[in-house]
């Protein structure tokens, strides 16, 4: 009979979520902490257990558990309503963020790019700051008055943009391809189709077609400088901590130009 009841209350008693930390790295949107009351922000520390509020379906944040990795918080599809506010447990929030492993295992070094399928990819690729130099082999892209890289792609109307090289280094710029005003509203070139004109034999090879994302560097400092700020307080080594965020950027954004970015993290993180 004691064993009968004790089964009965185990069945109809909610199972409390559990109170794991996590850190909060970046958000998107409004989330607000119901137990401190408190918007999130990064640095913060939140609970399984904390109950969290989101001002609407597409809010969600990046967060990290020294145990248990890194993590998606986002509004669960089974929400709960509030008044017309999207409430969930912590823990109910949380998705694992996939590993992208074997873009981290792309060359470290800095060397001439004879495969810029293969560099670019046909997804997205990702740019720190609002430029970045590529050195291209001169037997795969030669560059000269006649031969050159563009890009084109759509917005409003069909575009046409010849990327600009120096002695075989070529810079994709975010201010060639808006207006200033356009620049800071905007930080993604969508559905970019890259070529390599030959103007004298007349080829054109097209490479790839890709969105490109110019990422905006302050914010990105902010956030891995929270990375590094959470990752000292358990001791982890210079070293260990660089590894980290380069594969945390590699997991939550995706395709870069991998020596450039672990020269960046190196610079932030000596």
């Amino acid at each position: 009979m004691n064993t009968l009841l004790l089964i009965f209350w185990m069945l109809i008693t909610p199972t409390q979520p559990n109170n794991d930390l996590y850190y909060v790295i970046k958000v998107k949107g409004t989330i607000i902490n119901k137990n401190s009351g408190k918007i999130l922000v990064p640095g913060d520390q939140i609970k399984s257990s904390d109950q969290l509020s989101f001002s609407n379906a597409t809010d969600q944040a990046i967060v990290l558990s020294s145990s248990r990795g890194k993590f998606t918080l986002a509004i669960p599809q089974d929400n709960l309503f509030d008044n017309n506010t999207l409430l969930a447990y912590a823990d109910k929030s949380l998705s694992p963020v996939d590993s992208r492993s074997q873009l981290a295992t792309r060359s470290l070094a800095q060397g001439k790019q004879s495969d810029l399928k293969n560099y670019f990819g046909n997804q997205t690729f990702y740019i720190i700051g609002k430029e970045l130099s590529v050195a291209l082999d001169e037997t795969k892209y030669p560059l000269n008055p006649s031969t050159y890289l563009s890009v084109e792609y759509f917005e409003k109307e069909q575009k046409s943009v010849k990327v600009k090289n120096t002695n075989q280094t070529v810079t994709l710029a975010l201010n060639d391809f808006r207006s200033t005003i356009e620049t800071q509203k905007h930080d993604t070139i969508h559905n970019a189709s890259l070529y390599h004109y030959d103007n004298q034999h007349k080829l054109i090879n097209k490479i790839t077609d890709v969105n490109m994302v110019f990422l905006d560097e302050q914010l990105l400092n902010q956030e891995f400088k929270t990375i590094i700020s959470v990752l000292k307080q358990g001791n982890m080594d210079p070293k260990e901590i660089n590894a980290y965020i380069f594969q945390y950027f590699i997991d939550i954004y995706g395709q870069t130009d991998n020596y450039m970015l672990n020269q960046y993290i190196g610079r932030l993180n000596p």
